[in-house]
């Protein structure tokens, strides 16, 4: 199972409970995999950090995206704000402006269209604004 792909505690203690294993087998695993070194949440957060931020995803989506692998809410904001700067937030956004977005002077209506998908990718406000798309200019 490991082999596939990664996965959180949480991740790996669904995935056993799926496979029918009594919660004491599951518990004596995950203690095992983690003793091991092959469960680690801040590892595998990373990991997906990293890869989400190469697909050109938003640090808002990355964390919840965490949340719903099972990572706390308070571990993903922190994972994510050692592992993915607003800095480089801010770049993707420019290059993914640079990418939708090819010649002349954008308008009101296009910098309203780049400012939600933007915000539908899970970019910050905090990212949009360092861009000069706010949302006081939607």
């Amino acid at each position: 199972m490991l082999g596939r792909k990664a996965y959180s505690i949480c991740g790996m203690r669904n995935a056993l409970n799926r496979k029918d294993y009594s919660e004491t087998e599951v518990a004596q695993v995950i203690a095992q995999l983690e003793e091991w070194g092959y469960l680690n949440d801040s590892t595998f957060a990373q990991d997906r950090i990293d890869y989400l931020r190469q697909a050109g995803k938003g640090r808002e989506y990355v964390v919840q995206w965490l949340i719903n692998q099972g990572i706390t809410e308070h571990d993903a904001r922190t994972y994510v704000s050692h592992g993915y700067s607003l800095h480089d937030e801010v770049l993707i956004a420019k290059k993914l402006l640079g990418k939708f977005y090819v010649a002349g002077v954008m308008g009101q209506k296009e910098r309203g269209r780049f400012y939600r998908r933007l915000a539908a990718a899970g970019f910050t406000v905090e990212a949009l604004n360092a861009c000069g798309y706010g949302d006081e200019d939607t």
